[in-house]
């Protein structure tokens, strides 16, 4: 079934004086952005029970509510007759409007004045309402006393629900229905905490604005809670109240402050560059001074890993070439010269040992064996000459010889080795210089790498830099300009709802700075009284939620007006608030806000009935109280 809503940028009224409203309420036609949405949530039926039991006897009233407009009216009292005493005032319409915000999160669900006539003459009693949120419903059920448990479940009919015990049959906290709530609301907003305070966006901080205290008489855009009601809702300052509803709008500038602090940070970190690429470059400079004669005159990036390593083999013959100079060409080392000593007097001690045995034994035999084997060996006594002298006299010069020579060449090397030795010591100290003197410009290299890096690094930040600079002043621009399109969209919008408040004489401007938002009418000049001032405050929110409803904005599209008639407001004036807003819901389907207003001024005569009546209360009459009894 299609819709059909009015758009305030088609169809404007022709101009109008002041006069009675129109008798027959004026449809309205949609803008596409609004066909087939619903409000993000909204309230279908509430039910007032003594007992959390499905008798009939329990129910004290049900009140079945709409999307679209839902008229709570509590006559004035009619005529003279002093056997009456009111008739409009404390009937129950704020009490009913606190217990919407009970069923919606509030902690209270009215003042300790409510509860103490609760507590006494409902003790056991039950608030339940089904809620639709995001298309689903919900059944919701709030303790009107005590400390029992709130509860919720995910079902549309409340009766089945009365009927399966609620404690017993799997419903869960009542704080599961709070966090989908708060979800459904506040997912899609731009920003998840207060721009000042920092402090996290709740649904209550909305619900505040979207059912003010009817004890702030809306006498102020920004005064939605008064100390009386006792609502005990989390405080907020009046910046972060400013906050939230332009948020809420679509027409915050945080963005554009973010974007402007993150280009002027990085501005600044350009500013700071060329200091510390001139540093980076003297470093590189001055090793590249020290590498010179170990690069060729156009030398290649020394960040290169190749270039480095090639530097570093020819750093490595240098030094092994430095180190080999400093011992002439065939020097032995004094390892070598070492080893030869060793050597020599290997072979000495071999010759002094050959003699030493031939003098003992001139044949080198042992005196069993050759007494054995030996045609020659002849035993004699000790005392007597051995045969075997003849042989000794033959061999024992020849080794006197050789350990002669061996001596002196063990006595030479021995003299070689400690000059070495002495030579050594010198030249030690020569290669720890050279070392020393090739780990300085290996350290040099080093530094001219990491230098080198560095500056490569902070040439391709400069680069980076302009190029974010240049894209954040474009963001900037383009959220500016989304900005001001948006404000100038709302702006034109709230004129025309309170050209449809005021009469088509009447001007008015909605001006977003960054520290207010500015409301004005005019006609003749600026127009300032009580009435004025509440028209002013009820035009604004009532264009945040056609704004939601025109498709553009968060509102959740569900709002309420506790009594908003100002005492010296004209009562063309206030009846023009009730036909404006019926004019908004579609000729056909459902409307995709629901707007409900207690009122005690009659609305007009044709809104006096259904579907927008929803209920009448009567206070000279107790059961036509909310509670159909005198508390």
């Amino acid at each position: 079934m299609g819709t059909s809503q009015l758009s305030l940028f088609e169809n404007e009224p022709p101009s109008e004086k002041p006069g009675p409203p129109s008798k027959a309420p004026v449809k309205s036609k949609a803008s596409p952005a609004s066909l087939g949405r619903s409000p993000v949530f909204w309230i279908e039926e509430i039910r007032l029970l003594r007992t959390l039991s499905p008798k009939p006897r329990q129910e004290i009233r049900r009140i079945q509510l709409r999307r679209g407009m839902n008229i709570i009216w509590a006559p004035p009292l009619d005529g003279d007759d002093p056997d009456v005493r009111f008739s409009g005032h404390a009937a129950g319409k704020t009490s009913f409007c606190r217990l919407i915000r009970y069923l919606l999160g509030e902690a209270k669900c009215g003042s300790s004045f409510l509860y103490e006539r609760l507590h006494a003459r409902f003790p056991r009693g039950w608030v339940v309402a089904r809620i639709w949120v995001d298309g689903k419903p919900w059944i919701v059920a709030r303790p009107l006393t005590g400390r029992r448990r709130s509860l919720c479940n995910p079902s549309a009919d409340i009766d089945a629900w009365l009927k399966d015990d609620p404690r017993k049959s799997g419903s869960e906290d009542f704080e599961v229905f709070r966090v989908t709530l708060h979800q459904a609301t506040l997912e899609h907003l731009p920003v998840k905490s207060f721009g000042e305070s920092g402090q996290s966006i709740r649904f209550l901080h909305l619900l505040a604005w979207l059912a003010r205290d009817q004890e702030c008489r809306l006498d102020g855009l920004l005064s939605w809670r008064h100390k009386d009601s006792q609502s005990a809702n989390p405080p907020i300052s009046s910046s972060d109240r400013r906050f939230l509803v332009r948020a809420v709008v679509g027409i915050i500038d945080q963005e554009i402050r973010r974007e402007m602090e993150h280009r002027v940070s990085l501005e600044e970190d350009l500013r700071k560059l060329p200091a510390e690429v001139g540093f980076r470059q003297r470093t590189v400079e001055e090793a590249v001074e020290e590498l010179s004669p170990f690069l060729d005159e156009t030398h290649p990036n020394l960040a290169d890993p190749l270039f480095a390593a090639g530097i570093e083999t020819e750093l490595t013959r240098a030094e092994e070439r430095d180190l080999k100079s400093l011992r002439p060409p065939g020097a032995l080392t004094i390892d070598e010269q070492r080893l030869a000593l060793d050597q020599a007097l290997q072979e000495l001690g071999a010759s002094e040992h050959a003699v030493r045995t031939w003098e003992n034994d001139p044949c080198g035999v042992d005196a069993s064996l050759a007494h054995k084997y030996c045609p020659f060996h002849v035993d004699t006594p000790d005392a007597l000459p051995r045969q075997g002298g003849l042989t000794r006299k033959n061999r024992l010069p020849e080794y006197e010889r050789q350990s002669a020579v061996a001596r002196e060449r063990v006595q030479s090397l021995q003299e070689n080795y400690e000059e070495a030795l002495r030579e050594d010591e010198g030249q030690r100290r020569d290669r720890e210089e050279i070392r020393n003197h090739y780990r300085v410009i290996r350290e040099h290299l080093q530094r001219a790498i990491a230098a080198q890096t560095t500056l490569d690094a902070l040439l391709e930040m400069r680069t980076q830099l302009k190029a974010e600079i240049t894209a954040s002043q474009e963001r900037q621009e383009s959220l500016q300009r989304r900005w001001d399109r948006e404000a100038s969209r709302f702006a034109d919008l709230y004129r025309r709802t309170m050209q449809r408040l005021l009469g088509q004489g009447t001007d008015a401007e909605c001006r977003f700075t960054r520290e207010t938002i500015k409301l004005r009418a005019s006609c003749n000049g600026d127009l300032n009284s009580a009435a004025i001032n509440t028209l002013i405050t009820l035009g604004f929110d009532l264009t945040a939620l056609l704004a939601s409803v025109e498709g553009y904005g968060y509102h959740p599209r569900f709002l309420i007006h506790d009594s908003p008639r100002e005492a010296d407001m004209d009562a063309h004036l206030y009846r023009r608030l009730f036909t404006h807003i019926q004019a908004l819901e579609p000729e056909e389907g459902e409307a995709d806000f629901q707007y409900i207003i207690t009122s005690t001024e009659a609305p007009p005569a044709p809104l006096c009935r259904e579907p927008w009546l929803r209920l009448r209360l009567d206070a000279s009459k107790g059961e036509e109280r909310l509670f159909c009894m005198d508390l």
